[in-house]
């Protein structure tokens, strides 16, 4: 981001973090959902009775940064068709290309390519979001440093340079 454009490694790594970001944040409603009752929990499988467990692995903890940005990059991801978004949702756990292949019915390159077509349609949308977020229409052709306000100032010296 050296002259203020958005580069497209950046806006993977914001999508993938938001991804990260979503899955980390409770869900205060999920408790409505889940049945409950006052039996007491009992041992369903003979290694869980002896003390066998998963290992567990660290969760992801989102910082404030990531919280604020997180909205932005979904932003960009509205872009995206449902399997395109899952493409990228899948990576945001770090499974490989090749298993994401095998869940779409397709070869890990087949997977690789989409997966890398959803992240530059996603990048265009960011691009787009930011020229219009600059009080630029993102759809006109400017011929160049020309503002409307620049414009119109040119414009009514040139009418009164003609009334004279």
């Amino acid at each position: 981001m050296d002259d203020g454009q958005l580069d497209i490694l950046d806006v993977e790594r914001r999508i993938l973090r938001a991804c990260c970001t979503i899955r980390a944040l409770p869900d205060r409603d999920k408790r409505f959902f889940k049945i409950q009752s006052c039996w007491p929990e009992f041992v369903r499988v003979v290694e869980e009775a002896y003390g066998y467990d998963v290992a567990r692995v660290r969760r992801f903890c989102p910082s404030p940064a990531d919280i604020s940005d997180c909205l932005t990059a979904l932003s960009w991801a509205r872009a995206l068709a449902k399997r395109e978004y899952k493409l990228i949702w899948w990576r945001s756990f770090g499974i490989s290309f090749r298993h994401i292949g095998i869940k779409i019915g397709r070869s890990d390159d087949t997977a690789r390519r989409r997966y890398k077509d959803a992240i530059i349609k996603a990048w265009g949308e960011a691009v787009r979001l930011e020229r219009a977020s600059n009080c630029r229409n993102p759809f006109a052709w400017s011929p160049g440093p020309t503002t409307p306000c620049k414009f119109a100032a040119n414009m009514s010296n040139d009418a009164s340079s003609m009334a004279r």
